[in-house]
C-alpha cells in the first residue's frame, strides 16, 4: 500500500500493482496508452477514477499523466 496525493489536495491509498504503475507514469511525466499493457491501462483507469491521474492528449496521442503537486507556503 501507498499513499499518494489527490487532484484537490487528499492522500489516498493504491495498492501495490496501482503503485507500480502510477510510479512508471510520474517517472516518465507522460505515457502513451500504446505503451501500456492491457493490465497496466486498466489500473491507470482506475487511477484516473481515484483523481491521481488525468488523461490527456499530448502531440495527437492520448496518455496519462500524473496531477503536479502544488505546494502551499
Amino acid at each position: 500500500m501507498k499513499t499518494v496525493t489527490t487532484q484537490y489536495g487528499y492522500l489516498t491509498f493504491i495498492n501495490n500493482i496501482e503503485a507500480k504503475v502510477f510510479d512508471k507514469i510520474k517517472y516518465c511525466d507522460f505515457v502513451s496508452v500504446n505503451s501500456l499493457s492491457e493490465s497496466e491501462k486498466y489500473n491507470a483507469d482506475q487511477l484516473v477514477q481515484k483523481n491521481v491521474l488525468e488523461k490527456v492528449k499530448q502531440h495527437e496521442k492520448t496518455g496519462y499523466r500524473a496531477f503536479s503537486t502544488k505546494i502551499r507556503l
